[in-house]
This record gives C-alpha cells, structure tokens and sequence, in this order.
C-alpha cells in the first residue's frame, strides 16, 4: 500500500507538472503559423513567428537567430501583413549571377554569403567569384536588381572600397586634376584635402 501511494503521488506530481508546462507554452495565432507557413516554404527553412499585443507588429525569427520585422493589419475577418524591408537568398542571387558569368564566357562558382539577409532598398551586395573577381548586386524598391561583374582580382578590389560622397568627390576632382595636368604637361597633380570639400562622410 506504500509503493502504491508513493507511485500515485509521483503520478499526481508529474501531471501537474506537465499541465503547468502546457499553460506556459504560448499558445500560437493563426497569422503566426501563416507566417511561419509562407515564409518557411520560402526560405526553405523553419521559421518561428510571435506577434506582440496592442502592437501591429510581429517577429519571425530565422534558424540563424536572425529576425525579421512582420507589418501585420486586420482586414475584415482576415489579416494581411508583409515583411518590413527587402529579403533576398543568397541562393537566388548565386543562381543570377552564374547565369550572367556563363553568357560572358567566365562561367564559375559564386558565393554571396549569408543565405538569408534583410536589407534596405539600394543595398549593394558583393559576391565573391572563385576566380577572384566580384560580382555586386544592387537591390531596387521594386525587387528588380542590377547587377555588375569585375573579373579581374585587383578591379574588384578597387570596386569593392566603400567610397563616401566626400571620397566620390575627391577621386573625381582628383581625375580632373590629372586631365589638366595631362594638358598642360605637368607630371603630377596634387591630390585635394578631403577635409576641404564640406561634404558629411556616408554610406554609398
């Protein structure tokens, strides 16, 4: 009788515990598991979404602990939402690149990086190209890109510098200085003073 009670008493403990897991686990709304739905089937990845009370917002958080910022609205009986910026896959922009390599006769391996990435529109991503070239890629509003191949290394490198619009307009003056002195047959022109030209450094 007191193997019976102290087995019925551990049962009694380990349903209470299991009841109380139960009512901690945050129970999911349908626009989070439409969220994960929709979003999984596009990163091909599993993806974990929570929204936030009294706030039009929701999160979906990506296997690599990265989030994405979800716009959710209430439209009738349905809900719309949208994720908050530009997504690309690297995989997407692999696939693109390699298809312009091949129609200029370089074809080779591309490698852009995290598979997923959120970015702002007009963000330049930069590929590496297995013959030490660089592939940019430029991202719209829209979604439409552009793109640009340097195959050379040392071109690409040279690409690849962040340039500021005061550096933008120091190589620019600085090449006009050159044209002048190629003129007048001088051999060297002084490059300007970037401090001089009044223009806040930024991202390109």
């Amino acid at each position: 009788m007191e193997v019976s009670a102290r087995v019925a008493s551990a049962i009694a403990v380990a349903l209470m515990a299991a009841c109380g897991t139960r009512e901690r686990t945050p129970r999911r709304s349908p626009v989070e598991r439409a969220i994960d739905e929709a979003l999984g089937a596009r990163f091909g990845a599993a993806v974990v979404t929570r929204c936030f009370d009294h706030a039009p917002v929701c999160e979906a958080r990506l296997p690599d602990g990265s989030a994405l910022p979800i716009s959710v609205a209430r439209r009738g009986p349905a809900w719309e939402w949208r994720v908050i910026g530009l997504v690309v896959t690297s995989d997407e922009l692999e696939a693109y690149l390699r298809d312009e390599l091949a129609d200029l006769g370089a074809p080779q391996s591309v490698d852009c990086g995290p598979r997923i990435r959120r970015i702002a529109a007009g963000d330049r991503i930069e590929c590496g190209l297995a013959g030490g070239g660089k592939g940019f890629v430029t991202v719209r509003a829209d979604g439409s890109i552009s793109v640009e191949v340097v195959l050379e290394e040392a071109a690409a490198k040279a690409r690849s510098e962040r340039h500021t619009p005061a550096r933008e307009l120091e190589l620019f003056r600085a090449s006009a200085a050159l044209d002048r002195a190629g003129e007048t047959g001088e051999d060297e022109a002084a490059p300007p003073d970037a401090g001089e030209l009044g223009v806040s450094p930024g991202p390109r």
